[in-house]
């Protein structure tokens, strides 16, 4: 690659202004094997602010949480690189907020005095993993810090993923990117002259790189290298990847065997997901011996292990088999999660907001399962109690938790307070037809008959949020109102196109307008949202979705102002996609996040609704 790369200017990436006076080691420059001591005075030096180092290397990163001491408004600690590691970035934050500058905290290593191969490589691969690749100034930058690597160190053109963050990256500079395909196949040819071990990949990456195509495309030229290179990196993983294919344990043993076989020094590596794949088969199985046989050996992942022991807890619970073992293992599901809440965010998260609410919307779902256990077993009062905490942890977003709680407070003959619970989730729009049902069923039981039901649901309307107004245009350049639409019932569908899986609803809400076409009362607006591309681009991947989806439905542009989608933050909408419904009066009747993997039930709530606001 050396000689296809111009000469570089000057670098000046390394580490911003403010990140040298906000966080300083001593030595200035961090030397392999000694020890280092960081100074950290920025607006985060507390006492409850917590540090994690990302230890870089050509093939891994690992995230290391460190102990800190407060010195005044200084936060300090001392660190001992391995040799291995090639770069040293850092993430500082305490409960509310974070300040990693970008991912611009940072520092290359050096060993004897001369810096680590692939620093510079590493260091661009952080800074990016802080400002993305959606500014092509940003893979500009990057690019010369990769460049100014291979020109040190001209052997890093044999290491495969070194190739593929390289490649992916000029992919996205600003006048580059017609390099790309020259250089995959340039890679990919001299791979297969030198017999490398990562040919396959390379090929992949020629094929995914210099063509257009869609993601089956890819699978199925992925599967294709694979076979024409079985004993390859890409031909191992192909092979991993069949254990996902299969119920059996005996046949995952057989996979296991052969690719122990031909892969003997590999499948260390895969130990741990074929211990995940026999319990998930143990599991669906019902062999409750090996099912706890092999769960028992993933104690290092618990939330693996709540998920397996609560989803085994809600499948005997949902065909009233084995109760009493459905709620043993629901549990030791619970206890699972609340372990796993005591312990650091992961890495995967981005905020330990997104971990909270993580941790929050799990137990919620795992408590929901243990009340219907209860119910079922004629623990009615605790059943009660175990639904109000997952309404609870839920926070009240998630209709069918909604709805067994009001069921639960009925058969446990509390129908005042479910008629209270069915009214306070109807006003805050988080209501469905089924807790309609149930409202009048809990009038009923609670006053003898449905007399004065309607005057009561009049005043509950009047304390509804009034739907916002708001005027967008359609892909036509035509203005929109939803004003325009009084005395109708408005039914809005927020989504985003492209490869966002809202586009996996829009076979239901066609389906939902052909089911309601001969309503003259009700009407449909779809609000694009949560897109960050041209409007041009928009326009062509919009009509590319509706197509594939054989959707024929307009779509509103929503433009990004202030760095906000303004008519989804006049309603709150967090996830795409989003469904909410305006009654006649024009007050917001219900809100959701749509399962996109229910169509069916999808159009049957809209049309019962639809019905209920007649």
């Amino acid at each position: 690659m050396k000689n296809l790369i111009s000469t570089i200017l000057l670098f000046g990436i390394c580490i911003s202004m403010y990140a040298q006076q906000a966080l300083t080691i001593k030595p200035s420059k961090i030397e392999a094997g000694k020890d280092i001591r960081f100074t950290y005075t920025g607006k985060l030096a507390k006492a409850d602010t917590k540090v994690t180092v990302i230890l870089m290397t050509l093939n891994n990163n690992i995230p290391v949480n460190i102990e800190t001491e407060l010195k005044g408004n200084k936060l300090e600690w001392k660190l001992t690189v391995p040799d291995s590691i090639g770069y040293v970035g850092y993430t500082i934050r305490n409960t509310n907020e974070s300040d990693n500058n970008n991912f611009l905290y940072g520092f290359n290593v050096y060993k004897k005095g001369k810096l680590i191969r692939g620093s510079y490589l590493l260091q661009a691969v952080f800074n990016i993993m802080g400002v993305g690749l959606d500014n092509p100034k940003n893979a500009d930058r990057a690019v010369e810090l990769m460049e100014k690597d291979y020109n040190l160190n001209p052997e890093l053109e044999e290491h495969g993923l070194t190739n593929i963050r390289y490649l992916e990256i000029l992919s996205k500079t600003t006048n580059r990117k017609r390099e790309v395909s020259f250089m995959a196949n340039r890679l990919f040819e001299k791979a297969m002259q030198t017999g490398a071990n990562d040919k396959a990949m390379l090929a992949y990456l020629n094929f995914m790189y210099s063509n257009p195509v869609d993601a089956y495309k890819i699978d199925s030229t992925t599967t294709e290298v694979a076979k024409l290179y079985p004993k390859s990196v890409l031909g191992f993983y192909k092979r991993v990847r069949e254990f996902n294919d299969t119920e059996s344990p005996d046949k995952v043993f057989e996979l296991y065997d052969a690719l122990l076989k031909d892969f003997p020094g590999e499948c260390k590596k895969v130990e741990n997901k074929i211990n995940h794949t026999l319990t998930i088969a143990y599991r669906k199985k019902k062999d409750f011996v090996n099912f706890e046989y092999y769960l028992d050996k993933i104690q290092d992942d618990p939330g693996f292990q709540a998920e397996q022991l609560n989803t085994i807890a809600w499948d005997l619970a949902s065909k009233n088999q084995e109760l009493s073992i459905a709620k043993m293992y629901s549990e030791r599901s619970l206890a699972c999660i609340n372990s796993l809440s005591k312990t650091e965010k992961p890495a995967n998260f981005d905020s330990l907001k997104d971990w909270s609410e993580f941790i929050s919307v799990t137990t919620g779902n795992y408590y929901d399962t243990y009340a219907s256990i209860l119910s079922k077993l004629g623990l009615k009062q605790t059943a009660v109690e175990m639904q109000q905490k997952a309404v609870e942890l839920m926070a009240e977003n998630t209709n069918e938790i909604n709805e067994r709680l009001i069921q639960y407070l009925i058969e446990n003959n509390q129908p005042k307070d479910a008629l209270a619970k069915a009214k306070e989730f109807m006003i805050v729009a988080k209501t469905s037809s089924k807790i309609d049902s149930l409202y009048a069923a809990a009038y009923i039981a609670e006053n003898g008959s449905l007399k004065g039901i309607k005057e009561t649901k009049d005043d509950i309307k009047k304390q509804m949020k009034q739907a916002p107004d708001f005027s967008l245009k359609t892909m036509e350049g035509k203005l929109v109102t939803l004003s325009d639409f009084k005395s109708k019932i408005v039914i809005i569908f927020f989504c985003a196109v492209g490869p966002d899986l809202s586009t996996d609803s829009f076979q239901g809400m066609q389906k939902s307008i052909e089911t309601l076409k001969q309503r003259d009362d009700v009407h449909f607006l779809f609000v694009n949202n949560y897109e960050n591309d041209s409007a041009k681009v928009r326009f062509k991947e919009i009509m590319k979705s509706l197509e594939k989806k054989q959707a024929r439905f307009d779509i509103l542009l929503h433009e990004k102002i202030a760095g906000s989608f303004l008519v989804g933050k006049l309603y709150d909408v967090e996830y795409v996609p989003s469904l909410i419904i305006i009654d006649k009066s024009g007050r917001i009747y219900n809100k959701r996040t749509i399962d996109y993997n229910n169509n069916e039930e999808l159009v049957k709530e809209i049309k019962s609704i639809a019905d209920i606001l007649k």
